[in-house]
């Protein structure tokens, strides 16, 4: 049986990682503080929530994994279909050109760029901006092993659970140092373990259930303020480079820290807002099928910035120097229409 204010939850994060991916706003500004401290949070917030759902009834690391790459590489695949045989009608795309893409953007530069040497400026190819989950998906499927391993030491000792949070921290903090070394996805997998063993800890004991109980809705308050505030002393959205925050090794326990503050926020908001139908069941929608929506948002994006001319987060154009009320508008109307695409992809798929 789903639990509503977790898929409510779950679908709060995507659409903060689809507003980040789309909307423009003035650098530095409170809305875009604002987005990047949700991106912050919502992605170990996934974490938090596999390490929760996880069942021991159900220890079966192969299924997981499968339940994970499977439809990822079905609905990537036909994604990219779709979206070559577009460039090729609208922008004399070339299979090579596809190809290339493909495998240097994509599939990301941290898995292929050696190996492929060819000299090709897939930077300005518009396939490079369907931005790629493929690093969001190896970093679960990394962690999954690690998890697996050790949850039935870390899941009902408190004592356990943090002399393994404690190990898995250094880990991460000593790979801060040699991160050069290894794939993006890679290097964080010991602190993202860590909030999986906590997610399934708090599972275990009914932490959840009891913030859910409490509605202290002023203390949730709080919390989001702390979380803001960390972020803008400390945070940085490009967790998928490891750039965790801006006091170096340290940024580590705050990225860590963070997480628990701002999923008690978090928690409590859906909760407030489950009691309004409309815009919760659309949410509660799309965190149902948050995969779907996270592999296809950047694809609906893509093509629509395109038809209606204006820029689209990626590459050169990640950030503008001036924003506009029209390129903000515009890009909050492509966010729109890709919502609203994904969703009728997912309910054409459901009725076949």
């Amino acid at each position: 049986m789903r639990n509503r204010i977790i898929d409510i939850a779950r679908g709060l994060c995507i659409i903060f990682v689809c507003v980040f991916h789309i909307v423009y706003t003035p650098e530095n500004s409170l809305p875009y503080n604002f987005i990047n401290s949700g991106v912050w949070l919502s992605i170990p917030f996934f974490f938090v929530l596999s390490g929760y759902l996880y069942k021991p009834s159900r220890h079966n690391i192969i299924y997981r994994i499968k339940s994970i790459l499977i439809p990822s590489v079905k609905y990537s695949f036909i994604l990219l279909v779709v979206g070559g045989i577009y460039c090729a009608v609208f922008h004399s795309y070339t299979f090579r050109g596809w190809l290339v893409d493909v495998l240097l953007t994509y599939l990301r530069p941290e898995f292929s760029l050696d190996l492929i040497t060819l000299d090709v400026p897939h930077w300005n190819l518009l396939l490079y901006d369907i931005i790629s989950p493929v690093w969001f998906i190896w970093t679960m499927v990394w962690t999954l092993p690690v998890f697996y391993a050790l949850v039935g030491y870390t899941s009902k000792s408190i004592r356990n659970l943090v002399l393994c949070c404690v190990l898995l921290l250094i880990t991460s903090i000593l790979l801060y140092d040699y991160s050069s070394y290894f794939s993006w996805s890679l290097t964080l997998v010991p602190v993202y373990a860590a909030v999986m063993f906590c997610g399934s800890y708090c599972a275990n004991t009914g932490v959840f259930e009891r913030i859910v109980a409490s509605r202290n809705y002023m203390l949730a308050l709080i919390a989001a303020a702390v979380h803001f505030m960390m972020f803008l002393l400390c945070g940085s959205p490009r967790a998928f480079m490891n750039e965790l925050g801006t006091i170096g090794k340290w940024s580590v326990i705050a990225f860590f820290v963070q997480t628990f503050i701002g999923s008690y926020a978090l928690i409590l908001f859906c909760v407030f807002l489950a009691d309004y139908k409309y815009i919760s069941d659309f949410i509660e929608f799309v965190g149902i099928n948050s995969l779907l929506f996270m592999l296809a948002h950047r694809s609906f994006g893509v093509v629509f910035s395109d038809i209606m001319g204006t820029y689209i987060k990626s590459g050169d154009y990640w950030t503008l120097d001036n924003v506009t009320v029209e390129i903000f508008v515009k890009s909050l109307t492509v966010l729109v229409l890709s919502l609203i695409s994904c969703s009728i992809f997912i309910m054409i798929k459901d009725k076949k």
